[in-house]
């Protein structure tokens, strides 16, 4: 009778109920269900670290998806350390698509790209705005990059004050240090793209749009990758092992005698 009454509850609360097991045909079977420490653990990896574990460890490449908060910037940051004591003074790709997010959390990308050993490689693909633009032009000279289709964004820094409320000096200090902020992304636009502050300077007044070729011409980067090829650079001589085989292996088929 019991059994029965319990035939017409479902199963999967009869699961939950039972700690994992359902009752099938009057027998207790256990459930094939992961334990929930594993599940919290695989959805706790954020889409970049996925992208960083697929790829195999010699692409050395790291992937820079959606906002730039604290979050994304310290992966980011363990990532390029990760890879510069792996092998330190190799180049590093950096694939790039954002539309910007907090600005101390950029500029500490910024600082650690400069202060490895490894040169940095910046991709844009899709679209890099605001506090992304700014990272992608950070990158190796003559190295930075942009699919034929991505776009690129420069504008000012902003504060959201919300609702809370400021008092007037508040307000003050936030626009100071609001000037300060933009003075800084300025510097690095100019530096990066070897502008002065009055060529460059209008595309900070409101959100400035380029396309691969004009963020060329504007010197946010260097070149338009139509191809994987162009990015990862030309390959890797022959070792020195193998060009002794070659030597050795010359001589050999210059003696075989034609067959008759």
């Amino acid at each position: 009778m019991a059994v029965r009454l319990l035939s017409r509850v479902p199963r999967a609360y009869l699961a939950r109920a039972l700690g994992g097991a359902s009752l099938l045909g009057g027998s207790t079977v256990l459930a094939q269900t992961e334990p929930r420490s594993a599940v919290q653990a695989k959805h706790a990896k954020s889409s970049n670290e996925l992208f960083f574990d697929v790829l195999p460890s010699q692409s050395r490449t790291i992937y820079l998806s959606g906002s730039i908060d604290d979050a994304s910037a310290k992966l980011v940051i363990g990532q390029l350390l990760a890879l510069e004591f792996q092998q330190p003074g190799e180049p590093i790709t950096m694939l790039i698509s954002s539309a910007g997010g907090k600005v101390y959390a950029g500029l500490g990308i910024v600082d650690m790209m400069n202060f490895i050993s490894s040169p940095v490689r910046t991709v844009c693909v899709g679209h890099c705005e605001s506090m992304g633009a700014i990272i992608l032009a950070a990158g190796e000279p003559g190295q930075r990059f942009a699919l034929p289709h991505a776009r690129i964004m420069l504008h000012q820094p902003f504060a959201r004050l919300g609702d809370v409320r400021r008092t007037a000096e508040d307000v003050r200090l936030h626009a100071e240090e609001l000037g300060k902020t933009r003075a800084t992304l300025l510097e690095l636009c100019c530096r990066a793209t070897g502008k002065t502050v009055d060529e460059i300077g209008y595309t900070f007044d409101k959100d400035s749009y380029f396309n691969a070729q004009e963020a060329v011409t504007l010197g946010v980067i260097d070149c338009i990758a139509e191809r994987l090829e162009q990015v990862a650079g030309p390959k890797a001589p022959a070792s020195s092992s193998e060009q002794p085989q070659k030597e050795i292996d010359a001589p050999l088929a210059s003696q075989q005698k034609p067959a008759v």
